[in-house]
């Protein structure tokens, strides 16, 4: 027998519950410069969306009376441009008190599958627990919630975000518990009509806010108007330089070097390891995701064998062999 059927009355609470209005919007203080300067230190390439995105949500933050989410915010271009790690970036890079949820929208392309998000209906197997976008806001209304690659969820899953979007809070399909989202922070990601989006960043070119809209009509056919009606901004993200790939690349090799608890040292990254990466990731067209697949293939057994061969030693080198293979060597 569930606990509230046994201590006390289940249905009783359950009409409390959908009346109890959800909680209102809190106070957030943002620091729209200083946030942009962190997203810019990690996100390489988009310094203008970092700059926008800042301002956007210190501007919602400051409106204490606001019934809908803080933000609303579609990215959108091709892959490997940085849309998904921006997105957590800025997660890591709000208030402490901010969490993130990432939700993989592939796995939405079936209509009943939105149990699994906003909870299963009383009666059906999983109605005992809260879906996965209802329990994590009730835990914390100040969540960055990022739906990854939306135009691969169904049409029926997308529009169940209305409720979100219009009205301040979710309802959870178990408990008919309305849960506030007017604290919370919507990234979509998505790489369609990356073509069009591509073109229309030249012919907007200094133009924000008119590229702004010029992208929300060219998603007009994959998304349906309900949804791209409640969206704040769409937020292009254009292809990635050279040198823009060539420090993420850097910042990936960084990473992994530190993860073997070793550190590169200043002027120690051989620059020829970075141009043959970045021709393996233009021939492949990896995202942010398989680069860092590339990075770890190319040097995660050579930083283990270092350690192996140099304990005590933390400083290295990274350089290239006459074979063209990689190797770490002490500083």
């Amino acid at each position: 027998m569930d606990i509230l059927d046994r201590l006390t009355n289940r249905e009783a609470l359950r009409d409390a519950l959908k009346t109890a209005p959800p909680s209102g919007p809190l106070s957030i203080e943002i620091d729209a410069p200083a946030l942009a300067d962190r997203l810019k230190g990690k996100v390489f390439g988009q310094d203008a969306v970092c700059e926008d995105v800042a301002r956007e949500i210190k501007r919602r933050a400051a409106r204490t009376g606001r019934s809908v989410p803080l933000g609303i915010f579609f990215f959108v271009g091709p892959p490997a441009t940085g849309k998904t790690h921006f997105a957590k970036v800025l997660a890591a890079s709000l208030p402490s008190e901010f969490t993130l949820l990432f939700v993989e929208m592939a796995q939405h392309s079936e209509p009943h599958t939105a149990a699994g998000l906003f909870g299963q209906a009383p009666g059906y197997v999983g109605s005992d627990r809260y879906g996965t976008l209802t329990g994590a806001l009730r835990n914390n209304s100040r969540t960055v919630v990022v739906l990854d690659e939306f135009e691969k969820a169904h049409r029926e899953v997308q529009e169940k975000f209305l409720s979100a979007w219009n009205d301040g809070f979710l309802t959870e399909s178990s408990t008919g518990e309305k849960i506030a989202t007017v604290n919370a922070i919507f990234i979509v990601t998505s790489n369609a009509a990356e073509r069009e989006v591509g073109e229309l960043a030249k012919s907007y070119a200094g133009d924000r806010e008119a590229l702004s809209q010029a992208c929300k009509r060219a998603l007009a056919s994959h998304f349906s108007g309900p949804v791209l009606s409640r969206v704040d901004r769409v937020f292009p993200f254009l292809p990635l330089g050279e040198e823009d790939l060539a420090r993420l690349i850097a910042g990936q090799i960084e990473r992994n070097a530190a993860e073997f608890e070793l550190a590169i040292a200043p002027g120690g990254l051989d620059f020829r390891i970075l141009v043959d990466t970045i021709r393996d990731a233009r021939r492949t067209d990896a995202d942010a995701r398989e680069i860092s697949r590339i990075v770890s293939r190319a040097i995660d057994d050579e930083l283990m064998a270092f350690k192996e061969r140099h304990r005590g030693k933390t400083a290295i080198r990274l350089g290239l062999t006459e074979a063209g293979a990689i190797a770490v060597m002490p500083a």
